[in-house]
């Protein structure tokens, strides 16, 4: 039994009426009740999703179902995504069927749940060890059981663990389902890893503005590392925001830059770039950027190129800082893509390239980083660098403008008379 089976026996258990016509209208409601809370709860894949309320309740009345089914299907929530024909009534199956008690399905649904706190707690015992021999392989499978029972917990955990491929072969894209059903759930872990992904197009598209409206979530039910937003839009979010001075102190995340760690060396250089627990000093943050960035950390690969293209806080240095933001957009990071991109194509102290620039600028593209599709469509549509392809070239239009870019909406309507606004 799935969560909308659950969520269609509690509703119908709260409906009164003992008549067929009060029957039907108060089953019909349940109907209504039930796709409302689906719709606006459960994660639903698109090949379960349910018909619309009002063609089921059409369907319903349809097949004048007498009392006896009313009643069973008021107990049974299995009709809800595949609701019976004319010729196959559960109601048909005799009195016996017909008269299936309420108490049972409460009775089943109490052993599900109890069935779905065992595997978890199970799943918690054997990826720590704890009482049994640690085993991340069948924790894995516990938690599963537990999460596809509706287990809040389980369904974070089984997350985590498909996106680190801890205990089961790892699927980013699966991970991202199941954190998405622990998030709809109110669980403000998995809304914060959720962001994350949406951030980092990992498992998902890239989208900042839904990557920000789990993180704002987060934020609201208290999670402390999403509680940093201005951190957040200067240095993006990352690993980098595991390291939390009023989790660990300030001493630790210092010991554990000083020892290598690149995600605490970025981290103390936020930390001393923002004058959070320290005063501002924008020189020992070039300096904790560096660290990182020599050791590979695109995050600050990206932020020490900036610094020195810009003099923030260090003597600029634009041969240097694009040394830097190669090796930043080489391993994939999307701003570190999008700048090489407008450095090329303005030959701004590395020589003009607008095809390179218009190759930068497609990667980004495809990571659904609106201002660089603005930038590949208007080339393409004019010819600008690379051949011209109009078709390409509104496409991308298209896809930066639906986003909310207003540089590619007023191309749009340059050349169609018509603007595409974003959502």
């Amino acid at each position: 039994m799935d969560h909308t089976e659950k969520l269609v026996q509690e509703l119908a258990k709260r409906e009164e009426g003992s008549s067929r016509a009060s029957l039907e209208g108060s089953f019909l409601q349940t109907v209504k009740k039930s796709w409302k809370q689906l719709s606006e709860v459960l994660l639903v894949t698109p090949d379960s999703q349910p018909r619309d309320a009002e063609a089921l309740c059409d369907t319903i009345r349809a097949l004048q179902l007498q009392e006896s089914t009313l009643k069973l299907f008021r107990a049974s929530g299995a009709w809800f995504f595949d609701p019976p024909t004319a010729t196959e009534r559960p109601g048909q199956l005799g009195d016996e069927a017909a008269k299936a008690p309420e108490e049972e399905d409460e009775e089943k649904l109490m052993e599900l749940e109890a069935k779905s706190r065992s595997d978890y707690n199970l799943g918690v015992r054997l990826l720590k060890g704890k009482g049994v021999e640690k085993d991340e392989v069948e924790a894995a499978r516990c938690f599963r059981e537990a999460a596809d029972l509706g287990h809040l917990k389980a369904s974070y955990a089984l997350g985590v663990m498909l996106l680190n491929g801890q205990g089961v072969g790892k699927d980013e894209v699966l991970a991202g389902a199941y954190l998405k059903q622990a998030a709809q759930a109110g669980d403000p872990k998995a809304m914060y890893n959720l962001s994350l992904m949406y951030q980092n197009a990992i498992g998902v598209k890239r989208d900042l503005d839904v990557a920000k409206e789990w993180m704002e979530q987060a934020a609201k039910r208290g999670h402390k590392k999403a509680l940093r937003s201005k951190s957040i839009k200067v240095f993006g979010a990352g690993p980098w925001m595991d390291y939390d001075p009023d989790e660990m102190g300030v001493d630790r995340i210092v010991k554990e830059a000083k020892a290598g760690n690149t995600h605490a060396q970025f981290r103390l250089g936020s930390m001393y770039y923002e004058g959070e627990k320290f005063a501002p000093d924008k020189a020992q943050a070039s300096y904790w950027f560096m660290q990182a960035a020599q050791a590979g950390l695109p995050e600050a690969q990206y932020q020490i190129s900036r610094m020195l293209f810009l003099g923030d806080g260090v003597e600029a240095d634009a041969e240097y800082a694009m040394r830097f933001l190669k090796l930043a957009a080489e391993r994939g990071h999307v701003e570190s893509m999008h700048n090489l991109g407008v450095k090329l194509y303005f030959g701004d102290g590395i020589g003009n390239d607008r095809r390179t620039a218009a190759s930068w600028f497609l990667k980004a593209s495809e990571q659904g980083f609106p201002q660089s599709q603005n930038n590949l469509g208007w080339m393409l549509y004019c010819g600008d660098g690379v051949p011209m392809n109009t078709q390409e070239g509104l496409k991308w239009l298209e896809k930066a403008a639906s986003a909310g870019n207003q540089e590619a909406q007023y191309h749009l309507l340059s050349v169609r008379g018509t603007m595409i606004s974003g959502d």
